[in-house]
């Protein structure tokens, strides 16, 4: 009974909702196959060797990559001006966060308005169920796509491990995405497009508040990341590396990382902020208000990037990316934000990719 009631509060009627309880059976079954399929595979690897070979990993991958560093510098004068360039500028986006933010706190003690509203909020249609249908829908979407393009890979041996379907296969899936947040938004509750936030009113003026944003916000983000590794190596724990990270740094071909960077930059930004804050944000302000649904939502947004590790300042950059959007009634701040530290993580990694790390 417990269950029925819970089910009809977040679908509605059964009658009209039954495809979503099928959907739901297919994707918790799917992810059960998934997990015991996972836990075979590791079952016949050797524990104690895979343990000795991270902890050699652990003491001895810092110390290598610190000598190849060293020697790539004194070899490589370009190198070196590349380097400190990227640390003079991390310093100066550093400070510069800081006195951002003591100007912000003496703006706030004086009562000044910090940030213009582009748009009043709309009275939305859409709530906490929508979202529920959403995700099925989405995640079912996904499952479907991945078992279409496993069968393609086992009868076309050549895709096997190709770079550029993982990333062809994530552009689908967030496409399809973005067009169910859009039907449900304009088809189900006819609403206007705005009603999401996509609106180019201020433009300027909202991409402005995008980056004084997160500049202000980096030196919180530095001191949990100084945190987290700090509490990493008191643990011998090693962070797991993105499979973003993992496809770029594999890559050799030029068009299939370029369109890569051009996804994980722009692309997977702009839907991920529709589908948050645009989407999901409004349904949980409506159902619990303001301060629990940006803190609903961030929590949300963290776990689901399954990165345990960055949980904490994944969770941060959301809080940030949702305010922006409370504040202004637009998505193009949050997706400023989003679009930037993209890049700045991109950056990083090409880095790291040119010096073989």
């Amino acid at each position: 009974m417990r269950l029925r009631g819970m089910l009809k509060r977040c679908f509605g009627s059964a009658k009209a909702d039954w495809p979503y309880a099928v959907m739901l059976f297919f994707i918790i079954t799917i992810t059960a196959l998934a997990l015991i399929a996972e836990k075979d595979v590791k079952t016949k690897k050797s524990p104690a060797s895979q343990s000795m070979a991270v902890n050699a990993v652990d003491e001895n991958v810092f110390a290598q990559h610190q000598e190849k560093i060293k020697g790539l510098l004194k070899e490589n004068i370009s190198l070196y001006l590349i380097l400190l360039s990227v640390n003079l500028l991390l310093l100066a986006v550093f400070l510069g966060g800081i006195l951002l933010d003591i100007m912000l706190i003496f703006k706030v003690k004086r009562n000044d308005a910090l940030i213009i509203r582009t748009r009043e909020h709309a009275a939305v249609r859409w709530g906490m169920a929508d979202c529920v249908r959403f995700a099925i829908i989405f995640y079912s979407f996904a499952y479907i796509f991945m078992i279409a393009e496993g069968m393609m890979v086992h009868t076309f041996k050549r895709f096997d491990r190709d770079n550029l379907l993982l990333i062809l296969n994530a552009t689908v899936t967030d496409g399809m995405g973005i067009l169910f947040v859009l039907y449900y938004v304009t088809s189900i509750h006819k609403h206007r497009i705005d009603a999401i936030g996509l609106t180019a009113k201020n433009f300027f003026r909202n991409v402005y508040y995008g980056i004084t944003g997160y500049v202000a916000i980096v030196p919180l983000l530095g001191l949990t990341l100084v945190i987290t590794s700090i509490i990493l190596q008191m643990v011998h724990m090693r962070p797991p590396v993105q499979p973003i990270v993992d496809l770029l740094m594999e890559e050799k071909k030029g068009a299939v990382l370029v369109y890569s960077a051009v996804f994980a930059a722009v692309c997977g930004p702009i839907m991920e902020e529709i589908a948050f804050r645009g989407f999901m944000y409004n349904a949980f302000k409506k159902k619990w208000g303001v301060l629990w649904g940006i803190m609903g939502t961030s929590v949300l947004f963290s776990l689901l990037h399954a990165h345990p590790v960055g949980f904490v300042p994944i969770m941060i950059l959301g809080i940030l990316l949702a305010y922006l959007y409370e504040k202004t009634g637009s998505l193009v701040p949050s997706m400023t934000v989003h679009i930037v530290h993209n890049l700045a993580s991109l950056g990083m990694v090409f880095l790291m990719k040119g010096m073989n790390l």
